[in-house]
């Protein structure tokens, strides 16, 4: 997958994590939701970055490519540590 596509498709989840956010009611799962909501748009603001200023550095992909997944992880882990079930199954296209 494209750097591009690969932001196409975080945008996508952005704006379905954006419609969940809005649905729910104040307390704890809003907050994550907004939580996920910001780790989103800084994973979106790297792509964008990495597509607007392309390095020559081979390595310099995987070094965005994992701070992308590092924002995923935490708001993984932050529905985790609150026990409330997984969020993948409300947020990846199909």
């Amino acid at each position: 997958m494209t750097i591009a596509a690969t932001r196409d498709n975080a945008v996508l989840v952005m704006k379905k994590t954006k419609t969940i956010e809005a649905m729910k009611p104040p307390g704890t799962e809003k907050n994550l939701w907004s939580s996920c909501l910001d780790y989103f748009n800084i994973a979106v603001y790297t792509l964008n970055q990495k597509l607007d200023n392309p390095s020559n550095d081979p390595l310099q992909p995987y070094v965005e490519l994992t701070d992308v997944l590092t924002c995923i992880d935490t708001c993984v882990e932050d529905f985790k540590m609150n026990n409330i079930p997984t969020v993948f199954p409300l947020l990846v296209p199909i």
